[in-house]
């Protein structure tokens, strides 16, 4: 009571701007997001929108969405503890990497799979052979949907959405499965959760309540887990895993696994029980958190003036070197982030200052991508889509203006570590798309 007594007093003579009940109460973030749909990062972007770069949401909480202000609040070898917030991302009721917010030991466990998705791996020919097979039976899968529709119609998004889950299954847990989403049925209608929700009444009741109760969510799935068949066969992995590596060893490893699952359990079976990784459901948790018309001729033209041609897999080294490729990645990160909302960081025992504002220890701080590329300063006009703004000299004040904001991965000690993985994919696949196909925005028919 003493706690929140000194702080309600610090918040009133507090320079920082917000909501006036923003200073006393939660009640002023709660009622918004629930008048959202849960959609917290439009909530806490017209606070932005109204008071500035940096913003009280909460009597506990900072909002700061300024590019000067990144490094202050995520940069550092360890940097700031992990919000409450990321606790809601715990799988099997057991922390993983990203819900582990202690930021020495979320160190620790990251530096133990950092290696697995570097950039030199990423482009190595292990990796890109993985891609290409699988990106060579999705597009044969869309081939056969659009040749036995009348009007050579496929629906992308979903088959989209089984190929990335192919790859990250194979790189996560290995290939001796029987889970083929692109090329078994049985395996697709087994695994429909992961398709992507893409509409804001689609943000569940339960979704919408983490925001605002991320510990008593955390509780209440601890006691009551989600049902979910991907999960289920993550832990039979695990377990599987477990039981395989636990048997002598016909002959000595070649070299250490190249499986996020094998990583983590020859570590575990080196070094025993540890913090870093500390049972079963921790690797289980671990891997299971892996599961983010002008314009296309112009890149079609592109492509093909590069020698990718329909039936032909590009190496990545070729893609990297596509100015208007990476034109359109990028414009589409920055209008669609992958993780929109705020990443939030707990300022440790001394205060922070931030932006000439001090911020008390025990604060919960956070900026958020939407925010950020939303600023019409490095951005005009910001909520078009124009991949041609990216089209100028990176030497240019303009392009880093715009790089200083783009924050689709997040940065520092807690960035996205599949970030290198995402950058191939996304080439490759958008390379071999646009060079054999156009695409429209899917309008359902209504029944009559």
């Amino acid at each position: 009571m003493l706690k929140a007594a000194k702080r309600i007093f610090q918040n009133i003579w507090s320079p920082i701007p917000g909501p006036s009940l923003a200073k006393f109460s939660n009640l002023w973030i709660q009622y918004n997001i629930f008048k959202d749909s849960g959609r917290v990062w439009e909530t806490v972007h017209r606070l932005h929108q109204k008071y500035g770069p940096v913003v009280r949401v909460a009597p506990n909480s900072v909002s700061v969405c300024h590019p000067d202000a990144l490094r202050t609040i995520y940069h550092g070898p360890r940097g700031l503890n992990g919000g409450e917030l990321l606790s809601t991302l715990r799988q099997y009721n057991s922390e993983n990497l990203v819900s582990t917010l202690n930021s020495d030991l979320h160190f620790a466990r990251r530096r133990q799979v950092f290696g697995l998705y570097s950039a030199p791996v990423v482009s190595g020919p292990a990796h890109q052979e993985i891609f290409k097979t699988y990106i060579n039976q999705f597009m044969t899968m869309v081939e056969n949907e659009a040749s036995s529709s009348p009007s050579r119609v496929a629906n992308g998004l979903e088959w989209v959405t089984w190929l990335t889950g192919d790859i990250m299954i194979h790189l996560v847990y290995g290939n001796d499965h029987n889970i083929k989403l692109l090329a078994d049925k049985m395996s697709r209608d087994m695994m429909t959760e992961l398709i992507p929700k893409t509409s804001a009444s689609d943000t569940t009741a339960l979704e919408a309540i983490a925001a605002l109760y991320p510990r008593a969510i955390s509780r209440i799935r601890a006691i009551f887990p989600e049902k979910s068949a991907m999960s289920e066969f993550g832990l039979k992995r695990v377990e599987a895993a477990l039981l395989e590596s636990a048997q002598p060893e016909p002959a000595a490893p070649s070299g250490p696994s190249s499986t996020h699952l094998g990583r983590l359990i020859e570590l575990y079976r080196s070094k025993g029980p540890s913090p870093e990784i500390p049972d079963k459901r921790y690797i289980a948790s671990d891997c299971l958190d892996h599961f983010l018309a002008a314009c296309q001729e112009k890149l079609r033209l592109e492509l093909h003036e590069a020698g990718i041609r329909p039936g032909e897999h590009p190496d990545l080294s070729t893609l990297q070197k596509l100015p208007y490729l990476n034109c359109v990645l990028k414009e589409t990160l920055r209008t669609n982030p992958p993780i929109p909302l705020q990443l939030p960081r707990v300022v440790k025992d001394e205060p922070l200052t931030v932006m000439g504002f001090k911020i008390e220890p025990g604060t919960t701080i956070a900026s958020q991508s939407y925010t950020l590329h939303q600023d019409p300063t490095p951005y005009p006009d910001p909520e078009a889509w124009m991949p041609e703004r990216w089209d100028i000299s990176p030497k240019s004040d303009e392009y880093r203006q715009m790089q200083r904001s783009f924050w689709p991965f997040g940065s520092g000690a807690r960035m996205c570590t599949g970030m290198n993985v995402a950058w191939a994919m996304s080439r490759s696949i958008v390379a071999r798309i646009y060079s054999t196909y156009s695409l429209t925005k899917f309008k359902p028919v209504k029944a009559i």
